[in-house]
């Protein structure tokens, strides 16, 4: 097994250069090996994982500017079976948000669920409209939920999922026994 933050220290110097090579002006590399290095204390299971996939890991998340841990914008995350796995980047929804942001073209990004107690109407076509009123009090049980973005450039575009879609989106996640699937549904 290998010990991660061993590896992380003795790769530091190499590590900042090739960080510092890929990340945005603003970002600090030495910022980024002290989130990965607490990342592996916090996640004992990242020790499993091949340092190469590690190291590639941190690299990937570093060159798009974003912060695994605290911040949810990307998770590092060990997938496989036995003593050697493979550290996968994951793109959480708030780092995804982050890159439409950076791009220019967003304005803003809103998500929200609608419960059956709610009024809510959408319609597509030529014209497309989404109408939300949630509910003063009991709003009952989850139907759907729904995104909405709005373009710096003017127009907006909204994606509706009933309850139905989301269960089988989660159905067939990886972590859907664990995480946000049971804690924050």
């Amino acid at each position: 097994m290998n010990n991660m933050v061993q590896v992380i220290e003795n790769n530091t110097p190499a590590l900042v250069q090739k960080i510092g090579a890929v990340l945005p002006k603003h970002i600090d590399p030495e910022r980024i090996i002290s989130i990965a290095r607490n990342e592996v204390i916090q996640n004992p299971e990242l020790n499993k994982c091949s340092p190469q996939s590690f190291l590639n890991a941190v690299v990937r998340c570093a060159s798009l500017g974003l912060e695994s841990g605290l911040t949810q914008q990307a998770y590092l995350i060990p997938f496989g079976k036995g003593d050697t796995k493979e550290c996968n980047l994951i793109v959480g929804y708030k780092g995804l948000i982050e890159l439409a942001y950076r791009s220019g073209k967003v304005k803003k990004i809103a998500s929200r669920a609608v419960y059956e107690n709610d009024k809510f109407e959408y319609t597509f076509g030529l014209e497309e409209s989404l109408i939300h009123i949630p509910a003063a009090s009991d709003r009952g049980q989850l139907i759907c939920c729904y995104a909405v973005c709005h373009f710096v450039g003017g127009g907006s575009h909204f994606e509706v999922m009933n309850l139905t879609e989301l269960l089988q989106i989660r159905d067939r996640a990886k972590g859907s026994k664990f995480g946000p699937w049971v804690t924050d549904f």
